[in-house]
């Protein structure tokens, strides 16, 4: 990993906001809120994962799962904080109302979303060139709330809590990922957290919308 390459993925962690928002944007307007959002989402994770595979490799990305110390593992417990609130905020009100083929969008959905970014966003900054990598780590964690921005301002889309709980929600998991990450040198356990924060979470969002 070069200089150059961490300069390149400082950038791409501070574009991803406005390239999504012309995407989903685009989309929703060409085939509709429903079947846009998804379709943009889909587009979304491509990209993410082109990016994290031609950085890391799909060695790098192996490693990226591999538990190196584990004596630093217990800052992994940290990673499973929101996936308690979502749990019981999210989940448990909207289980009883889900279909057996919403219940499979929403697992789907949730295991592709938490994969795909925490390889972006978390695994890129694993593996810096830089002397002072938290450059790399503080541009993920504020390139990763922004990017929420873009769900915020899809028209007609509800949200549990609002715009505020969104973004504001992605800010605090963004940055606590990361922290995680950082401590144990691995995406192993936040993935986990993610799929698990995400499934709960679009239990509601599909509840609500569709």
């Amino acid at each position: 990993m070069t200089i150059k390459a961490d300069i390149l993925k400082i950038s791409l962690f501070g574009l991803m906001f406005p390239i999504t928002l012309l995407i989903f944007k685009f989309i929703i307007n060409q085939v509709g809120l429903q079947t846009g959002y998804w379709i943009s989402s889909a587009v979304y994770w491509a990209i993410i994962s082109l990016f994290a595979l031609n950085y890391l490799g799909f060695r790098g990305i192996a490693n990226s799962y591999r538990i190196n110390k584990p004596t630093s593992q217990y800052w992994a417990l940290l990673a499973f904080i929101p996936v308690v609130a979502t749990f019981f905020i999210s989940f448990v009100p909207s289980f009883q109302h889900l279909k057996a083929s919403l219940i499979i969008l929403t697992i789907s959905a949730g295991i592709i979303n938490g994969t795909c970014e925490e390889l972006f966003w978390r695994g890129l900054t694993l593996r810096t060139a830089l002397k002072n990598k938290y450059i790399v780590i503080f541009a993920s964690a504020i390139g990763f709330g922004l990017w929420h921005l873009t769900l915020a301002m899809i028209n007609g889309l509800k949200y549990q809590g609002g715009i505020v709980a969104l973004v504001g929600g992605a800010f605090v998991m963004g940055m606590l990922w990361q922290f995680v990450a950082t401590k144990t040198n691995n995406i192993l356990f936040v993935t986990l957290a993610h799929i698990l924060v995400n499934i709960f979470a679009f239990s509601t969002l599909i509840l609500e919308n569709w």
